[in-house]
């Protein structure tokens, strides 16, 4: 299945994310050894969540809901002429709240 190609920053390096038409989105496995469970794509005007589905074929795939699917293809249409795409967005790895310590 076809994939739409485009970069994004992330740690300070450029990450490469593979939009597929199943709402799903690939990350080469390398990016993270240890793919997090859960991941933040923070553009202008669009903030999508990621969620961690398995690696396969040297990649993580991610799950992305309809709503913010739809928004991020629409954000790569305005922005984007030609692949590989250059989003100027940010790739995150959400930290978990930090549990209070006992008085």
């Amino acid at each position: 299945m076809p994939a739409i190609i485009c970069h994004v920053h992330a740690d300070g390096r450029e990450v490469q994310l593979r939009v597929r038409f199943s709402q799903r989105v690939a990350i080469p496995a390398a990016e993270w050894p240890e793919p997090p469970g859960r991941l933040l794509l923070l553009c202008p005007g669009l903030t999508a969540e990621f969620r961690y589905v398995a690696t396969t074929l040297n990649f993580a795939v991610y799950y992305i809901g309809a709503a913010d699917f739809d928004a991020l293809l629409d954000l790569i249409r305005r922005l984007c002429a030609a692949e590989p795409c250059r989003l100027p967005c940010v790739l995150t790895a959400p930290q978990p709240p930090a549990s209070p310590t006992p008085t």
